[in-house]
């Protein structure tokens, strides 16, 4: 077993401080660039992105017209936040071989978080070319789609999404979102109902459902959606305010206060609640 194999072999065992300690030991000596890139991939599986970023830089300075210098700095980068120099970085794999789609994927991924929505739509369309089977570009479209307020677009993705990985219930949760911004409930509930079929823990579908059953005036109904969302994640304010509404609407004011001061707790800066928390208790102290 030669250096390389030996190396390789220790990685996929997942021995990667091993593997560091290896790489350090044999760069002085040994002639082999990819020293540098195993060592740089062992760091980001340790978590440590910084020492991946060294380490990729020095392989890219070796070797650069490698694409896989690039990409993996720049997975790192974008795992420190570093958005502008993690584009550049999936830039320079476009350049380099405009026919690999990750390059396109990443770069799309990065351009929506920064909410450059268009950028990320031409990503995501160079994608989709390279490869017409790619969900996850769709996805992201359609997503993107959704900011600049191209619903039926957005739709049309999702669509596409859905039909080429149909187990996703994020894929229908958020053409739920879609539906229900074009005030289509019906289709928006139907998605939200599909997305607990495929994720009973999935605390914003039921979220979403109470809030359809509570402009359709089935506050109980509601209530029990709010509910489930809340003993599913009672991290989420909103899922309190909206069941705080609901009780309020039907005099349950006790209850409403109890769902508003819970807020106050989750966010003490929030003024808004407390305006809620006055009208009930003035509504308490006519009863």
């Amino acid at each position: 077993m030669n250096i390389e194999q030996e190396i390789s072999k220790l990685f996929e065992e997942g021995q990667y401080e091993l593997v560091i300690k290896k790489c350090k030991e044999l760069i002085p000596s040994e002639k082999l660039n990819m020293l540098y890139l195993i060592m740089g991939l062992s760091e980001s599986n340790l978590q440590n992105h910084l020492g991946a970023i060294e380490s990729f830089t020095e392989y890219i300075k070796l070797e650069c017209t490698d694409i896989s210098g690039y990409l993996q700095r720049g997975i790192s980068k974008m795992d420190l936040q570093q958005y502008e120099s993690a584009i550049d970085d999936f830039t320079k794999v476009i350049e380099l071989n405009t026919f690999y789609s990750g390059g396109y994927y990443w770069r799309g991924v990065l351009k929506f978080e920064i909410k450059d929505f268009e950028g990320a739509i031409k990503d995501f369309t160079a994608l989709i070319k390279l490869d017409p089977k790619d969900f996850s570009a769709y996805y992201f479209r359609a997503k993107a789609y959704d900011h600049i307020q191209f619903y039926n677009k957005a739709i049309e993705d999702y669509n596409k999404a859905i039909e080429l990985e149909p187990n996703s219930a994020d894929y229908y949760f958020n053409r739920g979102l879609t539906y229900y911004s074009i005030n289509n409930y019906e289709k928006a509930l139907k998605d939200y109902l599909k997305t607990l079929e495929l994720d009973p823990k999935h605390s914003f579908a039921y979220c979403n459902i109470g809030c359809i059953k509570h402009s359709s005036n089935e506050i109980s109904t509601a209530i029990n959606y709010y509910t489930k969302a809340i003993q599913l994640n009672s991290t989420i304010a909103d899922f309190f305010y909206r069941r705080g509404l609901a009780y309020y609407d039907i005099g349950a004011y006790k209850n409403a206060l109890d769902d508003y001061n819970k807020i106050l707790e989750l966010e003490p800066d929030n003024e808004e609640v407390r305006d809620c928390i006055n009208k009930c208790l003035q509504e308490l102290n006519e009863q």
